[in-house]
């Protein structure tokens, strides 16, 4: 079971055959990466949304075109036979979600809102961890 990308999710792009998270504000795609190499292949250093300098993520401007492929990723755990979105990991401890209130109630889920519960489990005892992948089409 890989566990080093566990809160791998969000959007991705292959520019230059190489997988980049994507970002895109307004009408205008930026790639972003934390390998510091990629300073001379044009990044600069990451730049939120609030004027921040991030000096450990960089990014770059791409056009639309120059993107090979576009996907969004999502992580997911089989637990227990069932198939759960994680929403997130911290310190071996994966927070797991469904919207199957008969599921919940058989594996001690915690009610958080209608629809929605979610449980603290151990990465050891999850059985499989999934990434999905589904294509995006930029506009």
């Amino acid at each position: 079971m890989n566990k080093n990308n566990i809160n791998k999710k969000g959007l991705f792009a292959i520019y230059e055959n190489k997988e980049y998270k994507l970002i895109k504000r307004g009408h205008e795609y930026y790639i972003t990466s934390r390998d510091s190499s990629d300073l001379k292949k044009g990044f600069e250093y990451y730049v939120n949304v609030a004027g921040q300098i991030n000096t450990d993520i960089f990014m770059k401007k791409v056009n639309q075109n120059d993107i090979q492929e576009a996907y969004k990723i999502e992580m997911w755990a089989k637990y227990k036979g069932e198939e759960f979105y994680i929403m997130g990991e911290d310190n071996g401890e994966v927070l797991i979600t469904t919207s199957n209130c008969d599921i919940a109630k058989k594996l001690d889920f915690k009610f958080v809102e209608p629809f929605v519960y979610d449980k603290h489990v151990q990465i050891e005892d999850l059985d499989e961890i999934i990434e999905k992948q589904d294509k995006v089409y930029l506009d």
